[in-house]
């Protein structure tokens, strides 16, 4: 990621909630911003381009208040020196310090090369002490600490440490992440640091060969310049372009150069020295000089691989020596010639030193050296390392023709040997691939190759370097499939699946065709994870993903989408029959038995199946349209299948402008109360009203209950609803009971399930009773069985609601599969009997012996337990009569009233109902 460039918001959302100090699973775009990084730090060819990209890269992957990086540059350096990664931005940046070694956390881990995870720096474990100076390289009023050890080739070359300011939890995947970091970091910076002491090597050695007046140079095997000072030059009257490839036999006279040639050949054979030897050197201009020449072998991996020399101009010593002679100054001519050779000596030491050093260089070097003939694939020179890396002695490189060649992997072969054939003056070629271990196995290598030429242009040799990225490439991998594979079943996620998805959609475009696409819910795998534990919900979707794979062919893809949904993509189909008998065959499949450790578990799939029918259908249009007919399947009793049709996504939509609007309509005051009356079968008096919910949508007009609880519901919205009805239910009965004090009258009002998921549900009824000032006793809150059977707390709720005096009806009461065992479990006052038990009172004989005695047996059963009884949806009078000979207490329904707003509600309690004659004649 350059410096320009940062996450969309989206990403950096995801960035910022998941960072590497807090979460515990690894999220798709934080692998893919570390392979990102792994990537851009092998191009960083210096320390600060090293800095810059961790600058630009390390806050998108790991959230922190302050990242430092401490570099010790040469492991006897007494200091480390320390350094702000913090923020691109120079002026928040603090410059580098250098630190005494030990001191600060970063000087701690520089010690004993251990990483650290420490949460809590108010809290540290006891086995953890803190370092001298520890605020070295933290940010200030730290909390929490992450210390990352930059280690290669057994040493501790650095330490990136992590502070915030608040406490972070390391988990084991996040350290195993945080450890792949700093081991990326580790080889680049190695192999930085390595390329710097080569370089101030080579200053080093052209320092000496300049600094002396002798002429230093080397020759090759063959006796021509490969490299020379400028002594040289000057002594030849050449400038080193023209020396380089230049015979050294061709500087002297025709009668000398067999014998130059005789001594080149004994140092090569012999591999001794030759020192002194006398030369008359002819320069280009014409001139003679006078030259002492001195030739010894230079020896690489025990071979001689070239002859380094010196020479002396001693024209003028010469000429100096015969005027001593002349006036008997020998005495004097022997102490300037004592005094050359000490300063030979010095230099011939310094040349040795510098060989010394240039060889330890090679061996210890993270990169392997090589060169080779810029016409052929044979190897002329391999540095002795290369063994620590595929095993070879570095001889094996040189002995054999084609040894390396025939190494690279047949695979990458021909792109490797197309890449290295297409060079040019400005460019270097890089190629990465397989190269063949000793061990027989194949290793992951980055060649790095440069052709050399001469002062003419002509190619003299190619010189390059091998890396070993094997890891790399590994981690790369490792990531590459985390980002696409679910790490759970081993299937395609939903990123792979999508992009085979867009490719099939491409295929069909340019070509025709047809495809489809199966969305797949388990029906039951809630209750598998709830009853059994999450382990064997893991096994069940193992199981369940090894099941889909067995019913497909092999160019096919199942994948999983997350939790217990998957999809199926079907290529090349021949019409909607094939898609069908896929759907058929997996639930069949699935509807077999599944043996999990020692727990036999059946399950059944909602399918919904989408067809690519029109050649402007989007990827993800399509999985919208299976994932609607699923959703369809499951609606209409699940374990089957629904094929997508345009009317489906028409209802989607529509449903979620319904979800859209209810969201603002508590605000826009769009929700009214209607009251159904409780009447006293007994007296005919109306005892108290049910307040029922209503929706005056602005453009649909009045949408039933029916339409919008179940969204409600579904999306939370029912628990600031519901409060809203129990306040305004409760503020208006406190109304009536003023207006009509002499009747008695109470107010029920519905709970959903949802408000016993509220750990302040009896704080906010108390709220509502106090604010409206409704007394407890007024106030009837009606529940479900579901209520009572999807919490465990219930039951202590509801005790605290009867101890403040609140009433507890129980609605639909004989609905349930369970309702006798709840009465005796819950504080229940009232048992309301559904309306489907009434409404065949007073019909045909066998219906109403049938109702009548479930309705009876009800009737009993709450008088029994000292119970009331209401029943609803009574409609007619015979249903009143046949009610009242059975006893029962209460009813409601559209025979005394439909449900009505608060002004008509208010008329009716203001005069006598026209009910009253038929339910108590003898009363009026």
């Amino acid at each position: 990621m350059h410096e320009d460039q940062s996450p969309g918001p989206e990403l950096r959302k995801l960035i910022n909630a998941d960072s590497l100090s807090t979460r515990v699973p690894i999220a798709q775009e934080t692998l893919l911003l570390l392979a990102e990084l792994a990537n851009e730090l092998v191009t960083a060819p210096d320390f600060e381009a090293l800095k810059q990209i961790l600058i630009r890269n390390l806050r998108w992957i790991i959230d922190f208040d302050c990242c430092t990086l401490a570099v010790q540059f040469e492991p006897t350096d007494a200091d480390y020196i320390l350094f702000d990664v913090t923020s691109p931005s120079k002026t928040r940046r603090t410059p580098p310090q250098k630190i005494p070694l030990g001191e600060g956390w970063p000087g701690q881990v520089l010690l004993d090369a251990k990483p650290y995870f420490l949460s809590d720096l108010t809290q540290l474990p006891d086995l953890v002490t803190p370092p001298v100076k520890p605020e070295w390289g933290i940010a200030s009023q730290a909390n929490s600490l992450m210390l990352l050890p930059l280690r290669a080739q057994a040493r501790t070359l650095g330490c990136l440490s992590f502070s915030s300011k608040s406490p972070g939890t390391y988990s084991m995947n996040w350290r195993t992440l945080a450890s792949l970091l700093g081991s990326q970091i580790s080889e680049q910076l190695a192999s930085i640091l390595a390329q710097d002491q080569l370089k101030r090597a080579y200053e080093f050695r052209e320092r000496v060969m300049e600094s002396t007046t002798d002429a230093i140079y080397t020759l090759d095997l063959t006796g021509n310049f490969t490299l020379a000072n400028q002594r040289t030059a000057e002594m030849t009257g050449r400038n080193l372009k023209e020396l380089i490839g230049t015979p050294f036999t061709k500087l002297f006279a025709v009668p000398e150069q067999v014998k130059i040639q005789d001594l080149i050949s004994r140092v090569i054979i012999q591999g001794g020295a030759i020192n002194q030897f006398d030369l008359e050197l002819r320069q280009k201009q014409g001139q003679q000089r006078l030259i002492t020449v001195n030739l010894a072998p230079l020896t690489f991996a025990g071979e001689i691989s070239a002859i380094v020399g010196s020479a002396q101009d001693i024209t003028q010593r010469k000429q100096a020596e015969a005027a001593l002679l002349e006036v008997k100054l020998m005495q004097a001519a022997k102490q300037g010639l004592e005094k050359e050779i000490a300063q030979r000596q010095r230099v011939e030491e310094a040349l040795l030193a510098t060989q010394a050093r240039l060889q330890h260089l090679l061996i210890t070097n993270p990169t392997v050296i090589y060169s080779r003939a810029w016409d052929n694939y044979d190897i002329t020179f391999v540095s002795e390392n290369v063994k620590a890396f595929w095993g070879y002695e570095a001889r094996e490189f040189t002995a054999t023709q084609r040894f390396w060649a025939d190494r690279i992997h047949p695979e990458d072969a021909p792109w490797v040997f197309a890449a290295f054939s297409r060079f040019s003056t400005q460019e270097d070629q890089i190629c990465e691939y397989r190269f063949l271990h000793k061990d027989r196995t194949y290793r992951w290598i980055q060649d790095q190759l440069k052709l050399v030429r001469d002062s003419d242009g002509n190619p003299l040799e190619l010189v390059g370097s091998w890396h070993d990225i094997h890891e790399r490439k590994r981690i790369e991998e490792q990531l590459r499939y985390s980002a696409f594979y679910d790490a759970l079943t081993d299937l395609p996620n939903r990123a792979l699946f999508m992009n085979r998805l867009e490719h099939a959609v491409d295929r069909v475009q340019r070509q025709a065709g047809l495809f489809a696409i199966l969305f797949l819910d388990l029906d039951r795998f809630k209750v598998v994870n709830d009853s059994l534990g999450h382990s064997i919900g893991d096994q069940l979707l193992i199981a369940i993903a090894d099941r889909l794979k067995a019913c497909l062919r092999p160019e096919d893809t199942v994948a999983r989408l997350g939790g217990d949904e998957f999809a199926i993509l079907l290529e090349q189909i021949q019409d909607i029959q094939d898609p069908i008998l896929i759907a058929q065959r997996v639930q069949k499949q699935l509807a077999q038995p599944l043996n999990l450790s020692g727990h036999e578990v059946f399950t059944t799939t909602s399918i919904g199946i989408a067809l690519s029918t029109t050649p402007d259908s989007r990827a993800e249009e399509l999985l919208r349209d299976a994932d609607t007919a699923m959703y369809r399947a499951k609606s209409l009793g699940k374990d089957r299948y629904e094929i997508f049709d345009a009317q489906m996504h028409a209802n989607a939509v529509t449903l979620l402008q319904l979800e859209t609007d209810l969201r603002w309509a508590v605000d826009r005051q769009e929700f009214l109360l209607h009251y159904q009356p409780i009447v006293s079968l007994e007296t005919g008096k109306i005892t108290g009203f049910e307040a029922l919910l209503r929706w005056q949508h602005p453009q649909r007009g009045l949408i039933s209950p029916g339409v919008f609880i179940p969204i409600a519901e579904e999306t939370g919205l029912i628990v600031p609803i519901s409060w809203w009805v129990l306040d305004q239910a409760c503020r208006q009965m406190h109304t009536w009971q003023a207006q009509f004090s002499a009747q008695k009258l109470s107010i029920s009002v519905n709970l959903s399930s949802k408000l016993f998921l509220q750990t302040n549900v009896i704080a906010q009824v108390d709220q509502v009773l106090s604010k409206t000032g409704l007394a407890a006793a007024s106030l009837k809150l009606e529940i479900t069985e579901t209520v009572l059977a999807e919490n465990t707390t219930v039951a202590e709720v509801l005790s605290q609601l009867r101890s403040r005096g609140v009433q507890v009806y129980l609605d639909d009461f004989g609905t349930g599969y369970s309702s006798l065992s709840y009465l005796h479990q819950f504080p229940i006052d009232v048992l309301k009997i559904d309306r489907s038990f009434v409404k065949s009172l007073g019909s045909s004989e066998v219906e109403e012996r049938q109702e009548t005695s479930i309705v009876q047996s009800i009737v009993v059963l709450a008088r029994n337990l000292h119970m009331q009884v209401i029943a609803e949806g009574i409609e007619t009078a015979a249903q009143l009569a046949q009610l009242q000979q059975l006893n029962c207490g209460y009813g409601q329904g559209y025979f005394f009233s439909r449900p009505l707003d608060s002004k008509a509600t208010t008329l009716l309690l203001q005069s006598p109902p026209q009910w009253w004659a038929m339910v108590a004649p003898g009363r009026i």
